[in-house]
């Protein structure tokens, strides 16, 4: 029996099995398919899923009710149109936070405090333990999991003869005294030796959690230096990665072990500034921050020249089935010999095991956004005033970084082991027009998680905040239906529909905002600071607006942003911080008010253009 003579019920349940794509691929052939995909609610929500980004949640409800809400909740982020405000006063000082999956958690070193933040389908809470036994310098959480990993602080003095023993607690966040049940070892260690001018000093610049994996990111100093970089993974206690060098002491025995080999949960690591390198080690210079991409590559910045990227790929559960390998170097711009890259700097949004909640849509991992701040010094010749700065920002899909370390995965195993594939080095020419966008840094101060999914918060002039999304679907158009209707419009298929302006913005008065749809090159750049003029094309669109609560505009210092919302801080006296949490999670009813139309008509001829 030909394929295309199933019943439909068998082709709709076939078809479901495909990406978007394929799906969309499938439609175009014959007019049956076409049909099929038009008539089915499954395999629009399919199509409706991947125009946002977002992995299909484990959920009871319709596909009916599911469509109606992403296009609820796109529109509201295409407007940033509030549904509810929710104020929080923080009076503690903060010393570390986090923005996990609808959960926003603080500590002033001592308290802990966890804010499970109100959404369509439940209401809000708070969790607060008062005292745990030790001082917190830092923490990573990911609620979908009730984990948290807390970061000890020896509060020993700094001498440069002393070695510091640091500590990461696998705790539950229901029980933050408790060990989580998960966690084979409840403590990891490393051990931090005296140098003989920063002493036995160590910040811990970044601690990460992806799935089952927790890093560390250490370094001394100011500016950033000797940079350590450690991998776990949580549940089994074993040490998956640490670089650059380091020496393996027995917690009972204090004797040490090969400097080649990895040490069992029992035994941890002494960073170490001049002791031998296990695997291949990280560059000699430059090195300046650390990022998980997945649970099992990761991303270094080097600053070094003109700065570049380096992709790992490692083994996330024992070191010994695959070392980490690095597969590829990403070259920036090259610069003027008088200027200098001071600060290079990765940030995404939070990698969750799970989805928070049965009707939160979540971004696929792949989907995020990579935000990677660079901060140039420039000389000024004939001139003994201080250097000029120049603050930039370049966006990617983390899809680009993941595509690049398949390949590398793909030539090994042709090759096989003996015949190693070599990383590829890339020039910015061969890979920065068309997967980025390179734009001048606003002055905001960046708080921790303005970046999530494929969105990024910016707080913008003096009242108004900014949302970029880079999710921009190259194969479908949007559909805005301002209607709960499920029903699918010819607009979510290919369109043989002429390419729309490069550029379009729409301002709605009635709604006092500015969105605008970003298709054009961004060119013109320094020619005292970059060595040549280029180009970068990744399309985005951008909505402005004037948040209002009460009717008083809010004047925020800094942002952070999650699936369904948008939190504002702003201060209140010196030792009171508030919180704004902006929702907009919450479907409403809209009318077919013309500006309405405008816009829903201005996002649905933008992406046909792409």
């Amino acid at each position: 029996m030909p394929f295309i003579a199933l019943p439909q019920e068998i082709l709709i349940h076939t078809l479901s099995y495909l990406d978007h794509r394929s799906i969309l691929s499938c439609a175009s052939t014959c007019r049956l398919f076409y049909e099929t995909c038009k008539d089915s609610l499954e395999l629009q929500y399919l199509i409706e899923l991947a125009i946002d980004g977002f992995k299909k949640p484990i959920t009871n409800a319709s596909h009916s009710e599911l469509i109606s809400r992403l296009h609820d909740l796109r529109l509201s982020w295409a407007t940033l149109d509030c549904k509810r405000f929710k104020k929080v006063e923080l009076r503690n000082l903060c010393m570390a936070y986090e923005l996990v999956a609808g959960v926003f958690a603080m500590s002033d070193g001592h308290k802990l405090n966890f804010t499970w933040l109100p959404s369509s389908t439940m209401n809000g809470r708070s969790l607060t333990y008062p005292s745990l036994e030790f001082r917190i310098i830092d923490f990573a959480i990911d609620p979908t999991q009730d984990l948290i990993v807390i970061v000890e602080d020896h509060n020993s003095p700094i001498t440069v003869t002393d070695t510091r023993h640091v500590r990461l607690h696998i705790r539950s966040i229901s029980a933050a005294n408790d060990v989580h049940p998960l966690a084979s070892e409840g403590i990891l260690n490393f051990d931090v030796l005296p140098h003989e001018i920063l002493g036995n000093t160590v910040s811990v610049a970044l601690i990460e959690i992806a799935i089952d994996v927790v890093a560390v990111h250490c370094t001394r100093g100011f500016p950033p230096s000797h940079p350590r970089i450690l991998l776990w993974n949580w549940h089994n206690g074993i040490l998956i990665y640490v670089r650059p060098p380091l020496l393996f002491l027995s917690t009972s025995t204090s004797t040490s072990t090969s400097a080649h080999s990895y040490p069992p949960a029992n035994q941890h690591p002494i960073l170490n500034q001049d002791s031998d390198t296990v695997g291949p080690p990280l560059p000699s210079t430059g090195v300046q921050y650390f990022s998980l991409l997945t649970r099992n590559a990761f991303i270094l910045t080097l600053t070094s020249l003109s700065g570049s990227l380096q992709l790992y790929t490692f083994s996330p559960t024992s070191p010994s089935l695959a070392p980490a390998s690095l597969c590829c170097t990403l070259h920036l711009p090259p610069i003027q010999p008088h200027c200098s890259l001071f600060e290079l700097r990765a940030y995404s949004g939070p990698i969750s095991a799970c989805q928070p909640d049965p009707l939160t849509f979540t971004n696929d991992t792949e989907e995020h956004i990579i935000l990677v701040s660079l901060f140039y010094t420039v000389a000024v010749s004939g001139s003994d005033d201080a250097p000029q700065s120049m603050s930039y920002r370049l966006y990617v899909h983390k899809r680009t970084f993941l595509d690049y370390i398949t390949r590398f995965r793909r030539q090994d195993a042709e090759e096989g082991v003996e015949n190693a594939h070599t990383a590829a080095d890339v020039n910015w020419d061969d890979w920065g027009e068309r997967n980025t966008r390179f734009m001048r840094s606003p002055s905001s101060i960046p708080w921790l998680r303005y970046v999530h999914g494929a969105r990024v918060v910016i707080k913008y002039k003096v009242r108004a905040i900014k949302v970029l999304n880079f999710n921009i679907p190259s194969c479908t158009s949007l559909s805005l239906s301002p209607s709960p209707s499920p029903s699918l419009s010819s607009s979510l298929l290919p369109s043989s529909t002429s390419s729309s302006p490069s550029s379009s913005s729409i301002s709605l008065p009635t709604s006092e905002f500015k969105f605008e749809l970003h298709n054009e090159p961004t060119t013109n750049y320094p020619t005292h600071l970059f060595q040549k003029d280029f180009i970068t094309r990744l399309p985005y669109y951008s909505t402005t607006r004037v948040i209002k609560v009460d009717g008083s505009e809010e004047n925020f210092f800094a942002c952070m942003i999650d699936e369904e919302r948008v939190i504002g801080i702003s201060m209140s006296g010196r030792d009171k911080m508030i919180c704004t949490f902006v929702h907009f999670d919450i479907p409403q009813a809209w009318s077919f008010e013309p500006s309405v139309r405008l816009l829903r008509n201005l996002i649905l001829e933008g992406s046909k253009g792409i």
